[in-house]
């Protein structure tokens, strides 16, 4: 029977605009920084063992501090559902693996192929849009079938209140909750080595591992 390291965490709730904006990487370069340094510091630990799967757009802002932790292009695979920015992509990184597909598409691929770093850098509601973007699900099939047994994983959302899976838990705590019970699931403990809220979003970053081959990776210092 699996055990589970419980980690009691509650993100406090933050006032948000009345107009919900896109979120924009040029605007807010600070915002998105935090999350891709985190990813860099943590990433550089596990260079070598597996690819890296992220979202990214035209700026492949994630893409450049994954190469800074020592992540090789060819290691590198990018899932984006919009034809153009894949094209753009696909034109300036020419030997990253970069798939015109959602992030379902890709968890659901049939390939047997698992991850070393996930980020799943939404920048949307944890609520999702169920034809394109469900993260819950995407979690699930991330650490049923896509993960390696010792990998970093994190997340970025947006709180939208036209969006809500659950109006009597923010968004943000049900996405640490929701993220903890799957990994649990599945036989993973995890230790959150980051977490933020800005604005109208919040973001945090995990180390996971297999409870059958848990070593000092989790709790050391690095």
């Amino acid at each position: 029977m699996w055990c589970c390291i419980k980690f009691n965490f509650n993100f406090a709730e933050f006032d948000l605009p009345e107009k919900h904006e896109a979120f924009d990487a040029h605007a807010n370069p600070q915002d998105k920084d935090f999350m891709n340094d985190i990813l860099c510091r943590e990433a550089a630990h596990l260079r070598g063992t597996g690819k890296a799967l992220i979202l990214d757009g035209c700026e492949h802002l994630t893409t450049h501090a994954l190469r800074r932790s020592g992540f090789t292009d060819a290691n590198i695979v990018i899932a984006n559902s919009n034809e153009s920015t894949c094209a753009a992509l696909q034109a300036c990184l020419p030997q990253v693996d970069v798939r015109f597909c959602s992030m379902i598409d890709c968890l659901e691929s049939p390939a047997q192929e698992r991850f070393a770093v996930v980020y799943l850098d939404y920048c949307g509601s944890f609520g999702g849009r169920q034809s394109t973007c469900a993260p819950s699900y995407e979690m699930e099939l991330l650490f049923s079938k896509k993960l390696n047994e010792r990998a970093i994983v994190a997340y970025t959302f947006c709180k939208r209140t036209a969006v809500r899976m659950d109006p009597s838990i923010p968004d943000s705590e049900l996405a640490w909750r929701t993220f903890q019970h799957i990994a649990c699931k599945y036989g993973y403990v995890t230790r959150n080595v980051a977490s933020r809220h800005y604005r109208q979003m919040f973001t945090a970053c995990f180390r996971v591992e297999r409870i059958a081959t848990t070593s000092d990776f989790l709790m050391r210092d690095m």
